[in-house]
């Protein structure tokens, strides 16, 4: 029988020992399945390092020797914070699908240093200077990890490295410090030992005992809560939605409690309406079905919610508030619509041929994708691994013919790479990171920093999106917080687009006012695309053409900029839930010719992919957004052309409502197979009028009439409420409809069309068949008015 080969490094599971039945669980299943041969690998025979946010300090590194002698190191401040015995909770979105969490610690901790200096000091004339040190690197030898920082002291240059490993007594870490220094000689360098100011110019040696600990942290136990319903309600990731006394994305816990009386009746109906999910009862937006959890641990949530009645909602009267599109009709239900009529896509766009280019026991959630020159896929993961895969065969489109290997490990959430030059860059959720094989044996040795200079903090919401490389730069994106408490404030450059300098590190921003921009693409003109994700600021979801310098409108960061900023408009609005729910990364296409230039981007949650067409219309980009493909086995997170120019899609999902279908993974390829199929491939607008053209010509036996198409208009209002409602709804009478001669394209004329609006145009799905008989592929438009042709206005 052929095997796919996939190398995995069955020791990354050992941070799971913390949960050892799940360990149990994961080396049954990948020992029982007969798809593929594992095979040991140098990964196996070194220390595990793990980046990570711990016990809410951001922008650790976790070196675990064993299964459990632990280091954390702080890669900003460059200093060991602590020495455990013991393992750690691994609780987090990627970890284990709840939101709110971080890891935390727990043990027996031998050594902690609150802050650098508590370690290592400089002295100058008496008084302590205030170092501010660069991270350099770390590297993983056979068992060692060595830390390198730098700093700089009048005129001397500082290189200091850090070296772990454990010492040949079982319970002794080994410590060993070396500077180097560029300049004048450092007389006053202290390291600080036991209390004791020690002189340091060169190197030193230090053994950490294990035997005595300074405290011990316990391992959670549930029957220590207070409260097992709150204990419960803190996992189950509710939290995202809902807060205790405020509004968010649904209503407030104290809202529900006055609503409620705990009675069984009232108990057993919100039982089932969180197992279930649905909307209707606080407004439009859908609360997302919890199927995993049991109605025991549901019922203990309601009894905790309930309980907390004697909270006063503030503000307005939130149980009653409901987003409801003022004058809209009634959406109909979804299965009494054909598929891209009105309602999602269910297939494969036909233009292309689907294959899934994995073995059915790997299953990826693709954080990033990138090829290197030599045709091999590189792949990362958004998962507890936080891993980078190689494949190679892929262009055979026989997973039994493909070769998996994991080349590296322990990443913080590496949801952006870059292959440059054949040089592999990686963002993590904290750090953009080269990573080096110093051997050739395609095992990551070395993790070299090259830029961590933009400000942090612990919220699990802080990611770091996509990385692109343009004219010697990287560019990436980073979300805003979203459980900030009432003093906290963002930090400065959440919500923006970085442009990072890889020589020194430097940043600069070059957009403010996104939220969550989980995608970013140059096209071949240059311009620089990006998505933002609906939420507080953003009634719908968008797609930019960044402009230098703009401001999108999200006023958690608009202290930063002062009063005077104005909103720039996204080039297109998606809608939420109609065409566009979590989008991703943009892609600019090439094939087909027909829809070539235009931009296509994934979606996460609403699932598949979308495609874009965008014009400008004095001066200012806008354009329509079209159904394009379903049927792919997760929601896409990032699309990537491969050298032979196919679509290779990656997808991911975590429970709750960041997943499609709660699909988790996938990594598929659409070759596009020389169909044509049926469809509007543009919408432009003129006076008083839309110009949509076809892929194909429109049958002349087709006699489509003004009752053919149907059009509506709105605007957006951004609030600080999370999304918000269709303003000045209006249907559209349309006019008249005139063709071309070549049936190719036609003329809608619409009266009333006004600028900053959105424009909803739907085809009847019986009256349009193309000459070649084929009915259309999807009927849907929205196209986004930011300007009107001036003969318009």
């Amino acid at each position: 029988m052929q095997v796919a080969k996939i190398w995995i490094h069955i020791d990354a599971f050992s941070r799971f020992t913390a949960r050892p039945w799940l360990f149990v669980v994961l080396a049954v299943a990948l020992l029982a399945s007969c798809e593929f041969s594992q095979q040991k690998t140098p990964l196996q025979d070194r220390p595990m390092v793990h980046r990570t946010v711990l016990d809410l300090h951001p922008r650790l590194a976790i070196v675990q020797f064993s299964e459990d002698i632990l280091v954390a190191f702080d890669t900003e401040q460059c200093y060991m914070t602590q020495v455990w015995k013991g393992g750690i909770r691994w609780e987090g979105a990627p970890y284990t699908g709840v939101k709110n969490t971080q890891p935390t610690t727990w043990g027996s901790v031998f050594t902690r240093h609150a802050q650098r200096r508590d370690f290592l000091l400089v002295r100058k004339d008496g008084q302590i200077l205030n170092l501010e040190p660069q991270f350099v690197k770390y590297v993983i030898g056979d068992e060692e990890v060595v830390f390198s920082y730098q700093f700089e002291v009048d005129q001397s240059k500082v290189l200091v490295t850090d070296r772990f490993e454990l010492a040949s007594a079982p319970t002794t870490l080994r410590r060993t410090l070396d500077i180097s220094l560029t300049g004048p000689p450092l007389a006053e360098l202290y390291v600080i030992q036991e209390g004791e100011e020690i002189p340091f110019d060169g190197e030193l040696q230090i053994d950490y005992s294990l035997d005595d600990p300074l405290e011990v942290i316990p391992r959670h136990d549930p029957s220590n809560q207070a409260s097992i319903g709150k204990l419960w309600y803190d996992r189950s990731g509710c939290g995202t939605c809902h807060r205790y006394q405020q509004k968010e994305i649904g209503p407030s816990l104290a809202a529900i409690a006055d609503r409620y009386d705990p009675t069984e009746e009232d108990i057993d109906y919100l039982v089932n309406k969180i197992k279930v999910g649905g909307a209707g009862v606080w407004g439009s937006v859908a609360m997302t079905p919890h199927a995993h959890l049991t109605d025991k641990d549901i019922r203990h949530m309601v009894n905790y919610i309930l309980s907390l009645s004697e909270l006063e909602a503030s503000g307005e009267d939130e149980a009653r508030e409901t987003a409801e599109v003022p004058n809209a009709p009634a959406t109909a239900p979804e299965d009494d619509r054909t598929p891209g009529f009105g309602t999602p896509l269910t297939g494969i766009h036909p233009s292309f041929d689907l294959r899934t280019i994995r073995p059915t026991s790997f299953q990826p959630k693709v954080g990033a994708l990138d090829f290197m020159s030599d045709g091999s896929l590189l792949l990362t993961t958004w998962d507890s691994l936080g891993a980078v895969y190689r494949i190679e065969g892929l262009a055979t489109n026989d997973t039994s013919q493909m070769t998996i290997t994991q080349i590296a490990q322990g990443l913080d959430e590496p949801l952006g790479m870059r292959v440059v030059d054949d040089e592999i860059f990686v963002l993590q959720k904290h750090e953009l990171t080269k990573l080096v094989d110093t051997n050739d044996d395609w095992i990551i040795d070395e993790f070299v920093c090259v830029s961590n200079q933009w400000d942090v903090s612990a919220d699990f919401h802080e990611f770091a999106f996509g990385l692109e490389y343009h004219k010697e730069h990287f560019y990436l994106t980073l979300s805003l917080a979203m459980r900030l408490m009432a003093q906290d404030r963002q930090q400065s450059q959440r919500g923006t687009v970085l442009k990072i300098d890889p020589t020194d590190g430097s940043f600069e921003p070059i957009c403010h006012g996104l939220r969550t921009p989980n995608g970013i693409h140059f096209d071949q003109e240059g311009n620089l695309y990006v998505t933002d994700n609906q939420g507080q600021w953003l009634p719908g979801n968008k797609l930019i053409r960044v402009t230098q310098g703009a401001f999108y409108g999200n006023r958690d960061v608009v202290r930063e900029h002062g009063a005077d900023i104005r909103d720039t408009p996204p080039t297109l609005w998606l809608p939420q839930d109609e065409i566009a729910n979590s989008p991703t990364e943009p892609l600019q296409l090439e094939t087909p010719s027909v829809y070539r230039g235009q931009i296509i981007f994934g979606d996460v949650t609403h699932g598949g992919i979308k495609r874009a067409f965008i014009e400008e219309i004095e001066g200012i980009a806008q354009g329509a957004v079209f159904r394009f493909s379903q049927g792919l086995e997760a929601g896409v997170n990032r699309i990537r052309y491969d050298p032979s120019g196919n679509i290779v899609v990656g997808g991911v999902g975590m429970n709750g409502n960041w997943a499609w279908q709660n699909k988790t993974f996938g990594l598929q390829k659409l070759e596009y197979n020389g169909r044509s199929t049926f469809e509007m491939v543009s919408v432009a607008i003129e006076e008083e009028a839309f110009r949509v053209a076809f892929t194909e010509p429109i049958d002349t036996l087709t006699r489509p009439t003004v009752a053919s198409v149907s059009v509506e208009q709105w605007r957006y209002e951004p609030t600080a409420s999370y999304g918000g409602p269709k303003i000045d709804w209006e249907r559209l009478p349309v006019q008249d409809l005139n063709f071309s001669d070549d049936r190719l394209t036609m003329e809608v004329r619409v009266e009333g069309l006004k600028a900053n609006r959105v424009v909803y145009l739907q085809l009847d799905e019986n009256d349009f068949k193309s000459q070649r008989g084929r009915f259309l592929w999807s009927g849907d438009c929205w196209y986004t008015i930011n300007a009107l042709p001036k003969s318009a206005k």
